[in-house]
């Protein structure tokens, strides 16, 4: 059986990054994790950013850049994991419960300040015998259940008097508010894949968190795509409420006080890319070392979309050497399964033109480098070029084709046939053929 070793799609300091960075997160990881340490809280910092652009990656760095802090507690909440929970601030309560039982500290204050803090929040995550619906400015109804004669120290047994009930659930979080905890001690919470719960069950965490856990020293850092919730509100408004000027950035400003936005990859996809050749069989690494920094950015230098991408080429690579030895098809260099894979996936128009076409491909490897793709739309150029030079007026297809390896792809018809036939009868994603016909009718309004 071969050796076959796929990249993780995990986070900086989880998967691939112990061989780098790569991505330049560590001058934000150092300044956001500051910013903790010195604000005093209650403070939310929202980290937003696109599905797979590091998120999770950038908060992983903060914990780490956290962790020999003294007076820092670090609590790491996959909510993800929750999202089946009626009430989602129980199980993080219960995470951080457990992480401020685990940390030890000589501080006696610390020690008084925190035994508090765990048996008020031990009676929030537990608790279930006066339940309520209460209605806060600002947010939508939560409900909410707690054992309130644990919260606030008394004996009285709950009865079924609403008032009463009310009463006691405003006494709770009297209690919680009272406990006081050492001015330079935090508990650093942090919230990822916000993003991949209902956006409803996420709205119920922030208010959540916003109601019960605005409390001093407790700072939190969201992990989500802003737009997913934005998005979600202003369609609920809409719908439920018939408001439909509702603008869900300005709900989400109530809870997160610091938006920071995940910046652009695409600068640093060079150097994202060593990561990963690092990470490579060296002989594989160098055959995509010349292409991979010009695919990544063809895939928009969306981190965990590269990762997929090499992924899926080093499946191609392997399947085909396994058909190859039993002369079932010939062997093809993995820089072809990439050109054909990235073409397919970032420019189907295009690639559906290479197809349909029997010499295309020999006609735009003969053209000068520089010059190539600056076809001029006179009569002189064939209407099947004319139509090529509107897509390559893409500075990432232009640089793609115009490399070494898109230089081969394009002259040697044999393995370029062969990569894309490959594709067609082996591949496990959506059917050449059916992105072919879909773009070849796009390519026939094109110019």
């Amino acid at each position: 059986m071969p050796n076959i070793s796929l990249l993780s799609d995990q986070a900086l300091g989880e998967g691939i990054a112990k061989a780098g960075d790569g991505l330049g997160f560590e001058t934000y990881a150092r300044v956001l994790a500051s910013a903790a340490v010195d604000t005093k809280g209650p403070f939310t910092i929202g980290v937003f950013g696109e599905w797979g652009t590091g998120k999770t990656s950038l908060m992983r760095l903060v914990q780490q850049r956290l962790a020999d802090e003294p007076n820092v507690v670090t609590v790491w909440f996959n909510a993800w994991r929750y999202e089946q929970e009626e009430h989602p601030i129980v199980p993080l309560v219960g995470t951080i419960v457990r992480e401020l039982e685990r940390r030890h500290s000589s501080k006696e204050q610390f020690k008084k300040g925190a035994r508090s803090l765990i048996r008020s929040l031990r009676a929030v995550a537990y608790g279930f015998s006066a339940k309520s619906k209460v209605k806060v400015p600002g947010f939508a109804e939560i409900e909410a259940s707690f054992v309130a004669k644990d919260m606030i120290d008394r004996e009285e047994k709950l009865t079924l008097d609403p008032l009463l009930d009310r009463s006691l659930y405003y006494e709770a979080f009297e209690s919680l508010s009272a406990v006081r905890l050492p001015e330079d001690f935090r508990i650093v919470v942090l919230i990822d894949d916000l993003d991949r719960c209902f956006p409803d069950q996420a709205i119920r965490l922030l208010e959540s968190i916003k109601l019960v856990l605005s409390q001093p020293g407790f700072i939190f850092f969201l992990g989500v795509a802003r737009q997913v919730i934005e998005g979600y509100l202003q369609h609920r408004y809409a719908t439920d409420y018939g408001i439909a000027n509702f603008k869900g950035h300005l709900y989400l400003d109530k809870i997160v006080q610091l938006s920071f936005f995940i910046p652009p990859n695409l600068a640093r996809m060079k150097a994202f890319s060593e990561v990963i050749l690092a990470n490579l069989d060296p002989k594989v690494g160098y055959q995509l070392k010349d292409i991979l920094p010009t695919i990544a950015e063809a895939f928009g230098g969306n981190p965990r979309a590269i990762i997929r991408f090499i992924n899926n080429i080093l499946i191609d690579l392997a399947v085909n050497k396994d058909l190859a030895e039993s002369a079932t098809m010939e062997e093809i260099p993995i820089e072809f399964f990439a050109l054909s894979r990235c073409l397919q996936l970032r420019w189907p128009e295009f690639f559906a033109l290479l197809l349909d076409s029997a010499d295309l491909s020999e006609k735009l490897a003969k053209l000068d480098g520089k010059q190539s793709y600056n076809i001029v739309t006179s009569g002189e150029v064939d209407q099947e070029m004319r139509t090529a030079s509107v897509f390559l007026s893409d500075r990432d297809l232009k640089a793609l084709l115009s490399s070494g390896a898109g230089k081969s792809w394009l002259t040697n018809g044999d393995l370029r046939i062969a990569s894309i036939n490959f594709l067609r009868t082996q591949q496990r994603i959506s059917p050449v053929e059916d992105i072919y016909e879909a773009a070849k009718k796009r390519v026939q309004t094109i110019v």
